[in-house]
């Protein structure tokens, strides 16, 4: 007997509406009344705040979580103060959602924000602009959860909460005798057992699965790791002339700095950075991809950012530190993150660690 299919269940957006024009609420309200009668609509389901001026908006952003925002820049026609400047920031910077402007004065954005416009971050014409094309852009980043992730309320507090409750209970003992023995803070250390007790919720489903992973996952766009003295293993920087890609593979501890005894920077140790081409035009089949073949690592294309290729063990490339760090000859474009770095770092040792043995007769 065929089992009913189940209905999926209606995803609630909660949209903050940052304007004072009763004609433009209208317009919004109507619009969303109108998608609301699309098959789309159906699954997903706007509910609205309204905030007139920069203390209402204030007042709401206290009291709720919010996935969108609609802001209007001038928020009161007889005050020359940009409301809608004010509270973009402080959502962007404190409550990290989505922020769309829709104004007649888009060319009175802070200039800080100009330069931040990004898919978190748009502005509109409010004349020109289609609310209803404007729903449907909202729903596709809610798709991707992660206003439900990032969200005061989301995924990440949840974890924290478990983690606060369940695991470093049975850690606080040991930091607070840090602080007591050798006086020193262990802040940064703690952050990284906290991250680590997230990063064991994040590899296995709710089921007890391992999780497969996406192609944005494998690079660390814009380095966060950034030092005016040393490169990372894992960097990919381009040669600025050739505009090949290289994959940094010089160990790690060969790059580290830090202080000295006496509070001087300490220098890595490599004077030379073993750098492994990737090859970009190369064909790429299943073998490769599998990383079946013993002389390459496959990298997944990530669009605008990186067309893919494949590290080629054999076309190693040494160049000095200070070469490298010259942005006029390389510039670092992004890192591949941990947990693949370290099967590349390991696959590119056991190629070069491979011994055979003659051929056996019989």
């Amino acid at each position: 007997m065929q089992q009913p299919i189940q209905a999926q269940p209606i995803q609630e957006i909660e949209l903050l509406l940052v304007e004072d024009s009763e004609t433009q609420l209208k317009n919004y309200h109507d619009a969303i009344d109108n998608f609301h009668e699309t098959d789309l609509g159906q699954l997903y389901q706007f509910r609205t705040e309204i905030a007139k001026n920069l203390s209402e908006a204030l007042d709401k952003l206290a009291k709720k979580d919010f996935d969108f925002a609609f802001v209007d820049l001038k928020l009161e026609s007889s005050s020359e103060q940009l409301e809608g400047n004010t509270i973009t920031t402080l959502i962007l910077d404190k409550f990290r959602f989505p922020v769309f402007i829709i104004s007649g004065h888009i060319g009175d954005i802070d200039p800080e924000l100009q330069e931040n416009m990004n898919i978190f971050f748009q502005a509109r014409e409010k004349g020109s602009v289609d609310i209803y094309q404007l729903l449907k852009e909202t729903i596709d980043i809610y798709k991707t959860g992660v206003t439900k992730i990032l969200k005061r309320n989301g995924k990440v507090e949840e974890y924290l909460n478990r983690i606060f409750r369940e695991h470093l209970i049975h850690s606080m003992d040991y930091w607070i005798s840090l602080t007591k023995e050798n006086k020193i803070n262990p802040y940064d250390a703690v952050l990284r057992h906290i991250l680590a007790h997230m990063q064991e919720y994040l590899e296995v489903s709710e089921n007890g699965f391992f999780e497969n992973y996406h192609a944005p996952e494998f690079y660390i766009v814009k380095p966060i790791k950034q030092s005016d003295l040393t490169v990372f293993t894992g960097d990919v920087i381009m040669d600025t002339t050739e505009k090949k890609y290289y994959l940094i593979i010089t160990p790690t501890c060969d790059l580290a700095t830090g202080v000295d005894r006496e509070g001087k920077p300490r220098i890595p140790k490599a004077k030379y950075i073993t750098l492994l081409e990737i090859n970009t035009k190369s064909t790429i089949d299943f073998d490769a991809k599998g990383n079946k073949r013993v002389s390459t690592h496959y990298l997944p294309p990530l669009k605008d950012i990186f067309e893919g290729g494949l590290v080629e063990f054999q076309l190693l490339k040494s160049e000095t530190l200070e070469n490298v760090l010259d942005t006029k000859k390389y510039n670092i474009k992004f890192s591949i993150s941990s947990a693949f770095k370290k099967d590349i770092v390991a696959r590119f040792s056991n190629y070069y660690s491979r011994q055979g043995q003659p051929a056996l007769i019989g």
